[in-house]
């Protein structure tokens, strides 16, 4: 008699990363897109993930459309609790945040680590400078960055030597203090 072995998939694909990190995040009491539904079609190689509209729009968008910085204030509150509750999302800019009513969201969620060091904090938040700077977009040109990060470590709850290191990363990757 032949012995047969099963063995499962331990290769996690870009939909499976979306579905399981929008799970995490939501259950850490942030609003993110619920998958509703995910298919896979081995055969054309496909995936497929449905979820729900997330209202709101862009923090870039908030910012074109009243031609207002004030909004970043809050953003970098915000931000301080998603690093607090040891989210980095490598692929956090200005178009990958949304805002409704007062209430932050995150979309495009497959990038998204639950743990999260100084250096990530920092390389986050210079991500948000850097990024909106090679879209030509020169917001914190009108609200300082030295204040975004700021209003940033009043909310993070961190040590003086962790906003040191902070600080000397920042620096380090092209931020001014």
């Amino acid at each position: 008699m032949d012995k047969k072995k099963f063995f499962r998939r331990y290769i996690y694909t870009v939909s499976q990363q979306f579905v399981r990190n929008a799970e995490k995040i939501q259950h850490r009491g942030f609003i993110t897109s619920v998958p509703k539904v995910w298919y896979r079609c081995d055969e054309r190689q496909v995936e497929l993930v449905i979820y729900d509209f997330l209202p709101g729009i862009t923090i870039y968008n908030t910012i074109a459309e009243t031609g207002s910085t004030d909004i970043l204030k809050s953003f970098a509150t915000y931000i301080a609790q998603v690093h607090k509750a040891n989210i980095y999302f490598r692929a956090g800019h200005l178009n990958n945040y949304l805002q409704d009513k007062g209430e932050f969201s995150i979309i495009d969620v497959d990038n998204v680590r639950f743990h999260l060091s100084i250096r990530q904090r920092a390389k986050n938040l210079s991500y948000l400078q850097s990024h909106a700077f090679s879209n030509q977009l020169y917001f914190f040109n009108d609200y300082d960055f030295k204040h975004f990060v700021n209003q940033y470590l009043a909310m993070a709850q961190l040590s003086s030597v962790q906003e040191i290191k902070l600080w000397k990363y920042l620096n380090h990757y092209g931020q001014q203090q």
